[in-house]
C-alpha cells in the first residue's frame, strides 16, 4: 500500500495510529520514504512536442505498432 502525505509530523500521527489499529500484526512494518509526486491534469500540455505521442515514430518501431499504419517514410 502506498500513501502520500505531507512531511509534517501532525499529519503522520493519525495515519500511523490508524495503521496500528487495523493491522493484523502486533507491530506492522512501516517504511517512510521521502518522495516527489506530481499530479498530471489530463488535457493540459497535450501539444508539448516532447511527449511521445507528439513525436514521429522511431525507425525501430515494428509496423504493427506504428501510428502511421505501418507506412514508413522513405529516407534519402
Amino acid at each position: 500500500m502506498q500513501v502520500f502525505v505531507p512531511q509534517t509530523g501532525a499529519d503522520l500521527d493519525p495515519l500511523l495510529r490508524a495503521i496500528y489499529d487495523v493491522h493484523p500484526y502486533e507491530e506492522p512494518v512501516i517504511q517512510l520514504l521521502a518522495a516527489s509526486r506530481t499530479l498530471h491534469i489530463r488535457g493540459q500540455d497535450e501539444g508539448n512536442p516532447n511527449r511521445f505521442w507528439n513525436r514521429a515514430d522511431a525507425d525501430w518501431v515494428p509496423d504493427v505498432h506504428r501510428s502511421d499504419g505501418g507506412v514508413r517514410a522513405e529516407t534519402a
